[in-house]
């Protein structure tokens, strides 16, 4: 899977670079309001003890896919996506760690480092 993310990633640098439409890689809305991409190429996040960088791998992952699809996205909305692309097991962990407030109150970078105290 890695393996086939990484290919992706070269073609949307390619496609960058020759400056044809990376739209391939932002799946269109699932709500007719929705402003946010939904990164279709990349998984969702599941927790895998068995490899201590596996976040630190998908979130770097996840970063540059998100800087292609949507790079003027703010902060906010960026923090909100990647809650959208955690597995449903994971999000359920990281929104337990965010009470009282809401998941979608934390900045970007307190979204990382909150749900990267979890791992």
């Amino acid at each position: 899977m890695l393996r086939e993310q990484e290919q992706r990633f070269v073609q949307l640098l390619d496609a960058v670079r020759v400056g044809h439409s990376t739209s391939a890689a932002v799946a269109p809305p699932t709500q007719g309001n929705s402003p946010l991409p939904q990164l279709s190429d990349i998984e969702s996040f599941a927790v895998d003890v068995k490899n201590p960088t596996h976040f630190d791998d998908w979130l770097r992952c996840f970063e540059m896919s998100l800087l292609c699809a949507a790079p003027k996205i703010n902060e906010r909305e960026k923090a909100m996506v990647l809650a959208t692309k955690l597995s449903t097991d994971a999000f359920a962990e990281f929104r337990k760690c965010c009470l009282p407030i809401d998941v979608t109150d934390y900045s970007y970078e307190e979204t990382v480092a909150r749900f990267s105290l979890l791992q």
